[in-house]
């Protein structure tokens, strides 16, 4: 096997696989080039999880081909133990942005955030409060994400994979549902407007429904009402996730808040400018 390493705390490229933007993990010395690395989406790309060394061998350390079938089918729960210190911490700086927006330590601790030294950890629960994975990012002081690090979850093993859900189902309570793309927004949004239920699909496409391999993330939202609010950019107001939506006879509307916006600018960003002048949902 080569001894290349893979880079750490660097920029990453887009994958060569899947097209997705900073997924692609190089290796030291050969930042750049896409022939040698790793995608960070092991399960949703079609190199699922192969690297592809600069000494042009390739492996797959993750399982031996022959278990790849059995560890597709085989859905991974989380142990509390497992999760149980992640969620002790309530000090990162994506906490300490939320805390000076007012937002309640209990609020933090009910929404399943938590944290490993500076890193933010949103732990993902499902309506029948089983711990699934969990997303981990790197923000700063005033609620920026570093996208350079990524958003990393929980990948497959020689044992099964790790699903994710709709972030926030575990709070499910019956009231009218607000979906947003980002988890960051749910949880901040939440605290905000407490006569709703709050969801996080995870993208303007990351409202998957299990085909192809995705996450079925479509199935909890059946008989329910959902209120889509989309970013300001094109792919929040047109999307797959919307598709499914419609796909599944899911009873939704789309709430444009800012209908001028190009930018990606969401509800989040709205909160941040004043969250003493908010628009009426």
């Amino acid at each position: 096997m080569s001894e290349h390493k893979l880079e750490r705390n660097k920029p990453k490229g887009v994958c060569p696989h899947c097209g997705k933007p900073r997924r692609w993990r190089f290796f030291e010395g050969y930042h750049g080039d896409t022939r040698y690395g790793i995608c960070d989406r092991v399960n949703n790309c079609p190199s699922r999880g192969q690297i592809y060394y600069p000494d042009n061998k390739k492996s797959l350390p993750r399982f031996e081909i022959g278990d790849r079938d059995v560890a597709k089918k085989l859905e991974l729960i989380l142990e509390h133990k497992d999760i149980y210190k992640i969620l002790q911490k309530t000090n990162t700086s994506f906490h300490k942005y939320c805390y000076s927006l007012g937002i309640s330590v209990q609020h933090m601790i009910n929404w399943n955030i938590g944290g490993r030294d500076n890193f933010t950890i949103f732990v993902f629960q499902n309506i029948e409060k089983q711990y699934l994975n969990y997303k981990t990012g790197l923000y700063d002081i005033k609620g920026n994400r570093n996208k350079d690090f990524g958003f990393f979850s929980l990948k497959a093993t020689n044992k099964g994979y790790y699903k994710l859900c709709l972030f926030g189902e575990h709070l499910l309570s019956g009231k009218k549902i607000m979906m947003v793309e980002a988890e960051k927004t749910a949880v901040i949004a939440s605290w905000f407007y407490p006569d709703y239920d709050w969801l996080s699909c995870g993208a303007a496409n990351g409202l998957s429904d299990g085909n192809n391999g995705s996450n079925d993330k479509i199935s909890v939202l059946k008989g329910k009402e959902v209120t889509w609010i989309a970013d300001g950019d094109i792919a929040g107001r047109s999307n797959s996730s919307l598709n499914n939506l419609r796909k599944h006879d899911i009873k939704h509307n789309v709430l444009d808040l800012f209908p001028i916006r190009t930018d990606g600018y969401d509800l989040a960003d709205r909160i941040k400018e004043d969250s003493n002048d908010l628009p009426k949902i």
